[in-house]
């Protein structure tokens, strides 16, 4: 993945007698962010300190040629306040103040000066203020980079939505123009007989090439003379391959299948499909996953393309919350037969991961196909959803650790599925009480904080669960 590119503007007093008193310290400050910020993402520095509107538009003018996914406004002394304003009004990126902690150079009362001008006229951003070589800062200021590139980025993607509303869920459909308006994001609708027709079309040795990977992976395949023979692996491989043609040729960024009842009854369940697109390989090697929801959900779509931005990349998932165990802090997710096989070793190496999966019969679907069974790997896990209510949106986010040694649980759920089981610390019942649907969405890690910085960058009210109490401070 390509380096966030990261504007750097340094701002300094318009006064010319305050600011000479003053110079060195804007000259010392500056070169430590900008040596700081060099070592870590791709810079674009504005070569002198910002102290007039002048100034501004011709530093903005500037950043706006380098095509940068967010700015630090960098505040090493007292600053007019008006300055930052303006420049946050002609560049429209995601923004955070910087403010060093030494007493002699105003940076503090400069940095909230500024953030209250970008308060009142209702521009998002994030102050940060404290010393350089301090861990903790670094660490909200690396979230700060993750969040405003993944916001940044998700303006100008295009959604594709294979078939519509899925099995009565209201929550899973969405408005076109409220996502153009709220994200930036094109959405276009493509009938999901456009996967059957392009599926019957795939090369035999393409579909035979992907089967073989599989196998030679170590994929376990239990195959019963009705509903799931070798024939019907072979249609969820056609329905991959036709899918992904489609995919590139449209140029979408992220999808959902409908799936349920047309494709499950009418040709084949697509549960390899959705893991295969979520993965971050295929028999032609490393690849970067595609996030795919199945049900055609849309905001799940939405929820697991901001984590893999976040995430630098990763595989994302669509899970089911299946039941909870409020006394243990225990949360039982599953899919209903799909899941990227990533989520089984956590590894990069697709063996290490496809040799823990069958592919078994599944329990529904009249025209056939094979549910992807295993349980995700233990490690630390970010659940999180775009939800609405009243026609608005919020960002829910919270995480636990998914552990093992649960098969009583499994044993009593649907079996065939994929599964984690997780562990945490929150109030599940308060969670649940207020938790507008029945989807959830996984990335392996802990990106709460920059989830948390995402909801704020994009005006989204978010909700963190963290430990009983629903709030949306981080620090």
């Amino acid at each position: 993945m390509d380096k966030t590119k990261v504007a750097l503007l340094t701002f300094a007093e318009h006064r010319d007698d305050f600011y000479f008193k003053r110079r060195s310290l804007v000259e010392k400050h500056s070169r430590q962010v900008r040596e700081l910020l060099s070592r870590h993402v791709d810079i674009f520095a504005f070569d002198e300190p910002i102290r007039s509107l002048e100034k501004v538009r011709e530093a903005c003018a500037a950043v706006r040629k380098t095509v940068c996914d967010c700015v630090v406004f960098n505040i090493p002394i007292w600053v007019a306040p008006n300055l930052t304003a303006v420049a946050a009004k002609l560049l429209q990126l995601p923004i955070v103040l910087l403010a060093n902690t030494e007493l002699e150079t105003s940076s503090l009362p400069g940095m909230l000066g500024c953030g209250a001008a970008l308060d009142q006229v209702g521009i998002a951003h994030r102050r940060l203020w404290g010393n350089l070589d301090d861990q903790e800062f670094l660490k909200k200021l690396w979230a700060f980079f993750a969040a405003a590139r993944a916001v940044n980025r998700l303006r100008g993607m295009r959604y594709g939505m294979f078939g519509g509303r899925s099995l009565g869920i209201y929550s899973a459909v969405f408005d076109a123009s409220q996502w153009l308006s709220l994200f930036g994001i094109d959405a276009e609708h493509m009938d999901q007989v456009e996967i059957i027709r392009r599926a019957e079309k795939q090369p035999t040795q393409e579909v035979k090439s992907l089967a073989r990977w599989l196998f030679e992976q170590g994929l376990v395949t239990e195959f019963n003379d009705t509903l799931f023979t070798e024939e019907h692996l072979q249609k969820q491989i056609r329905s991959y391959l036709a899918t992904r043609e489609i995919v590139a040729e449209n140029k979408f960024a992220f999808i959902s299948i409908k799936c349920q009842p047309e494709l499950s009854n009418g040709y084949c369940l697509q549960c390899l499909n959705c893991a295969l697109l979520n993965d971050p390989y295929d028999h032609n090697g490393l690849k970067s996953p595609l996030p795919c929801a199945c049900e055609a959900d849309s905001d799940g779509a939405l929820t697991m393309i901001l984590l893999n931005k976040i995430s630098g990349g990763k595989p994302t998932a669509l899970m089911d919350i299946r039941g909870i165990l409020p006394e243990e802090g225990i949360l039982l997710l599953n899919n209903c037969g799909s899941l990227p096989s990533f989520f089984a070793g956590r590894s990069i190496n697709a063996a290490d991961n496809l040799q823990k999966i069958k592919m078994v019969p599944h329990v529904f679907g009249e025209a056939g196909g094979g549910s992807i069974q295993f349980t995700c790997a233990p490690g630390p896990l970010t659940l999180v959803r775009f939800c609405r209510k009243g026609g608005h949106y919020r960002l829910v986010v919270t995480g636990g650790e998914v552990i093992s040694g649960r098969e009583d649980l499994l044993r009593s759920s649907t079996t065939c599925w994929p599964h984690a089981v997780v562990k945490t610390e929150i109030n599940l019942k308060k969670f649940i009480s207020e938790y507008s649907s029945n989807h959830i969405h996984a990335v392996p890690g802990d990106y709460r904080q920059e989830l948390v910085i995402a909801g704020r960058l994009l005006g989204i009210e978010t909700h963190l669960y963290n430990g009983g109490e629903s709030h949306i401070e981080v620090e």
